[in-house]
Order: C-alpha cells, then sequence, then structure tokens
C-alpha cells in the first residue's frame, strides 16, 4: 500500500520533530532507533516473499518517485474535482451517508469501467455526504476535543509524552484521509477514537466545581443517543434479516438478480432510486421472463440505468442489445454509438444475437 508508506514516513517524521524537545538526545536516538528497525523488518518481510509477490510489490513502491504522474494519483484528482460538482448540487444537507455511490456516477467525467464508491479524500467526502451541516459539526467536535485536551492537561490528567504521541496520530491520519478513505474502515476509526480517548480526561471533581456537573449533562445525553441507534439497528436486524446499507451492495443485487427476486430488486429501488445497479439488475432479472410486455419495461429500466451512469458503457451495451430483442434497431443503433464512443475497443455484434 503506497498510502500506508506515505503514512509512515510522515509519522517518522513527525515523531522526529516531537522528540527535538527535552533530553534531546536521547529522544532523537530512540525515534531514529525505532524507525530504522521497523524500516528493516518491513524491508526484511518484502525480500522474503516469493518472486511473484515480491516483484509486483517492488513495481509498485517504485512508482512513489513519480506518484504525481500515476494513473491512481490522477484518478483521484479526476474524483474530487467531480466530487465539488456534487457538493454545489448539495451544499447544505450533501448527498447523505453511503449516498456518494448511488449519485456520483450521474457526476463522473471518466469513462472507465471503475465504480467508486467513496471520494478518495475523507474531506471532500464529508462536504459531499453531510454538507455545510456536516462540517460544522466535524468543526464543533474538534473544538470540543481540543477543549477537553487542553483541561486534561492543565490538570496534569494527560502527561506530556501521551500528548505528543496523540498529537502526532492525529496529524498522521490526517494526512492518510486526504488521500484515502481509511476511516470508513470500522477498525481503523475505532483505533483511533480510542487514541482521541487517551487525551480526554476531565477534570478532577474537587477542582472543577460546576464544570463536573455540567458534562454530567452531554455524557448522559451521548448515552441516550448510542442506546437509540443501538435499538434501531438491532430493529432493522430482526425485520429485514440484514442490515439495511446492505441490501443495495452490487454483490447483494447480483445474488438476487441471479435467483430472479425481483421483488428484493424492487425494494432496493425504494431505498436507492437513483442506484444505476439496482435498475440494471432489475431489468436484466425482468427481461428473464417471456413476453414483449416485459423485455419493453426490462428496456426501460436499463434505460434509466444510463440516466443514472451516462459513462458506463456496459450498460449502453446491455441497453443495445435488448433493443435488438425487442426489434427497436435505432435505439440500439444509438446505443451501439455510445458504447463504442466510451471504449473503442468494444465492437457491436454484426448480425441480430438475441440473449433473453
Amino acid at each position: 500500500s503506497r498510502g500506508a508508506i506515505i503514512a509512515y514516513a510522515f509519522s517518522a517524521v513527525v515523531a522526529a520533530g516531537i522528540a527535538l524537545g527535552p533530553r534531546r538526545a536521547r529522544a532523537v536516538l530512540a525515534v531514529v532507533g525505532a524507525v530504522a528497525l521497523i524500516t528493516l523488518c518491513a524491508y526484511a518481510m518484502v525480500v522474503a516473499q516469493k518472486d511473484e509477490i515480491r516483484t509486483p510489490v517492488i513495481e509498485r513502491l517504485s512508482t512513489l518517485r513519480a506518484l504525481s504522474l500515476e494513473e491512481s494519483t490522477q484518478t483521484r484528482l479526476r474524483t474530487w474535482r467531480d466530487s465539488v460538482k456534487m457538493f454545489r448540487d448539495y451544499p447544505v444537507l450533501g448527498v447523505g451517508a453511503d449516498g456518494f455511490r448511488a449519485v456520483f456516477p450521474q457526476y463522473r467525467t471518466s469513462k472507465g469501467r471503475k465504480v467508486f464508491t467513496h471520494a478518495e479524500n475523507e474531506f471532500v467526502q464529508l462536504f459531499v455526504d453531510g454538507g455545510l451541516i456536516a462540517v460544522a459539526v466535524a468543526l464543533m467536535f474538534f473544538v470540543v476535543v481540543a477543549r477537553n485536551w487542553r483541561i486534561g492537561f492543565r490538570y496534569q490528567l494527560v502527561s506530556a509524552g501521551t500528548s505528543a504521541g496523540v498529537l502526532a496520530c492525529t496529524i498522521v491520519v490526517l494526512v492518510h484521509n486526504f488521500g484515502d478513505f481509511p476511516l470508513h474502515t470500522p477498525l481503523y476509526a475505532v483505533v483511533f477514537a480510542s487514541l482521541l480517548g487517551l487525551v480526554l480526561q476531565g477534570p478532577p471533581t474537587e477542582s472543577c466545581g460546576k464544570l463536573c456537573s455540567a458534562q454530567r449533562v452531554p455524557r448522559r445525553l451521548a448515552s441516550a443517543v448510542v442506546c437509540v441507534f443501538g435499538l434501531i439497528v438491532l430493529s432493522s436486524l430482526l425485520v429485514f434479516g440484514v442490515a439495511p446499507h446492505l441490501r443495495d451492495q452490487s454483490d447483494s443485487i447480483i445474488k438476487r438478480s441471479r435467483q430472479g427476486d425481483i421483488k428484493s430488486l424492487s425494494r432496493v429501488l425504494v431505498w436507492a432510486p437513483t442506484l444505476w445497479q439496482g435498475w440494471a439488475g432489475l431489468g436484466e432479472t425482468v427481461a428473464q421472463t417471456k413476453g414483449p410486455l416485459t423485455h419493453k419495461f426490462a428496456e426501460s429500466c436499463i434505460a434509466q440505468a444510463t440516466e443514472y451512469d451516462p459513462n458506463n458503457y456496459l450498460v449502453w451495451e446491455r441497453l443495445a442489445r435488448i433493443r435488438m430483442n425487442i426489434g427497436d434497431e435505432e435505439g440500439a443503433r444509438r446505443a451501439f454509438d455510445r458504447m463504442e464512443e466510451l471504449s473503442s475497443w468494444k465492437k457491436r455484434p454484426r448480425k441480430r444475437v438475441r440473449i433473453y
């Protein structure tokens, strides 16, 4: 992972900078020794691998010398620019949590097959998912953390070493999230939250007076909110048998399409009406049934999928083929033209082929 290498290198620099304090020589020696040991261990792990593993790893890491020219870097920059267009259309509330993958295909300018589920940048993701409201809440969160951190440090409940370590980790997390979305990984988010918890120590009761009694109210409110959300999640699992956000995942849609579960696919579109995979999956499933009316309905579903992901050549190919089945030669020709425009290596069939 090149992102992990960059985060590690940055953490080494931050740790070395923090070490330049009291007892400078000993601290710098400890930091340099730890960095050298970790680097040697990582290098040994790479060298010890088989050729089919070692060679790709070395080739991938060698691209760090010209990272700005890499396709992945250009793709990320393009994704960020396209995400800004989404924010302009949804500036206040955003597109909603986990709404990026359902809305972004309408805005993406890339013509590749890859489907993006995140903005590849947590800061951009925050603006897109929650709009200005989410940004304001995030800023309030960091203000509260900083305030409580300062109080704990003032009353010597948080040591200077702990503060320095958590500060270094926080900087590394912020840098890492600039080019990726690791905070969407539960383990990463829990570890980072635990690190912040090390410095969120309230002042002692005998010295804080009314401040401690005022802090009890937010804690009780937070506990109540956690309980309510826990009950909502538990109720969803009992009612649906699976977490609601998993029902509109690509794997789930493909599975239900293969099973011919039209009812479940229709329910997906109730939850995510702009999800192109849902429309395409429903169209593919309906097309398996016999009858001109069902084929016409399937054509409408897949045509709707092209509206929600206009740069997906695979969807245009599906649309062209089903139009050939229902005898819409002109419509099939336009769909094939669009498919070839998006992907020049794809060629239309020379004769009519029935696929349903």
